[in-house]
């Protein structure tokens, strides 16, 4: 990128207390989120977020980890170099298939080795590695770049369209605008 500039509201407050459903995101382009499932969409690999309220495609995320089983968290990701989805519980059993649905209930993934779909709760997962997308992830625009940091902690990178009234309009890496 030409230049950077990174813009922070307010400082930095993350929360203390987390439900099933609250999660880090990270993305296959860098950007992080605090968020929370809402569910699936009516598109066949995708899940809603609570905060911000968007929607991203499985192929967009690297990794789902589970805030309220933080103290489970491998010390170290496993690799996504695998052509399939890793869930890791916080028994630390390792489970790799494809995952069709994300939801508060849990998530249902079909399992090549039992040859059918299993759920696993929310409570039980501590993180999930997506499989690699089948196309390279958008690479950061040779331009002007923000990178926004919320109190929260997430991060957004993308190119900077409009700040009037202390709201910012932005294009994420994907293409899509965010307020």
């Amino acid at each position: 990128a030409a230049d950077v500039v990174e813009i922070v509201f307010g400082r930095l407050n993350p929360r203390k207390k987390f439900g099933p459903e609250d999660v880090l995101v990270t993305t296959v382009t860098g950007d992080v989120f605090y968020t929370g499932i809402e569910g699936p969409t009516d598109k066949k690999y995708e899940v809603k977020f609570i905060t911000p309220p968007w929607t991203l495609l499985f192929e967009q995320m690297a990794s789902m980890k589970f805030l309220n089983n933080r103290a489970f968290w491998p010390k170290k990701d496993p690799d996504a170099s695998s052509s399939s989805d890793t869930l890791i519980t916080k028994s630390s059993n390792v489970m790799k298939g494809t995952i069709n649905t994300i939801g508060k209930n849990g998530i249902d993934y079909y399992s090549p080795r039992q040859k059918k779909n299993v759920t696993v709760s929310l409570e039980d997962l501590a993180i999930v590695i997506f499989a690699p997308p089948p196309k390279p992830p958008p690479t950061v625009p040779n331009t002007l770049v923000a990178i926004v940091s919320a109190s929260d902690g997430s991060t957004l990178q993308g190119t900077p369209k409009e700040l009037r009234a202390g709201v910012l309009t932005l294009r994420d890496l994907w293409g899509a605008e965010h307020k």
